[in-house]
């Protein structure tokens, strides 16, 4: 499955408690966060 998929199973409950899963949803976040930063920054004009 996709990170996408991963993220709407995670987050509803369907997946269990399982540690790796919390490490692919950590990374997806911290990919999430530093992408929209990424966006941000790439329209700023100096």
């Amino acid at each position: 499955m996709d990170s996408d998929e991963f993220m709407d199973k995670l987050e509803s409950g369907v997946l269990d408690d399982r540690d790796d899963y919390f490490d692919w949803f950590a990374a997806k976040k911290g990919l999430d966060i530093w992408s929209r930063r990424l966006r941000i920054l790439a329209g700023v004009n100096l």
